[in-house]
């Protein structure tokens, strides 16, 4: 993605699962380390998101992709890698109708909010994948 404020709007938008972000969130935060970024270079001035839409066409293989907007276990584990130490919250509410999730994550040693959803996500996992982009957007975030 061109910066993670673009892939924050676009998680916030998500209503369920998404293999695409999944894989674009595996290339933008550096947890895929590409031996050769060169020839993707070639390929498309943003490689990054040219790998992303690679791997979630099954041009490679998403094996190796964690499963982010669906699993709360995996964003989780994301979480410990990009912002160690940081603690989450998440929370509950709605309605008969509609269930929503909202997601903390805060920085220590103080524990300000770090990263937040207020916008009443869909699933778990959405609304602590948002928290995180939320975290990782502010200049303060830097583990």
């Amino acid at each position: 993605m061109a910066d993670l404020r673009e892939l924050r709007d676009r998680v916030a938008n998500l209503t369920g699962p998404d293999r695409e972000v999944d894989a674009a969130l595996w290339v933008e935060l550096g947890i895929f380390e590409r031996d050769d970024p060169g020839a993707f270079k070639a390929v498309e001035p943003d490689w990054r998101l040219h790998y992303a839409k690679e791997l979630a066409r099954n041009r490679f293989p998403l094996g190796g992709v964690p499963q982010y907007t669906s699993s709360v276990d995996a964003v989780l584990s994301l979480i410990a890698k990009v912002l160690p130490g940081w603690r989450t919250e998440l929370l509950q509410g709605g309605t008969v109708e509609r269930m929503w999730w909202d997601a903390y994550i805060v920085q220590p040693p103080d524990y300000d909010v770090g990263g937040e959803t207020k916008q009443g996500m869909s699933t778990p996992a959405l609304a602590l994948l948002l928290a995180l982009l939320e975290a990782k957007s502010t200049p303060s975030s830097e583990p």
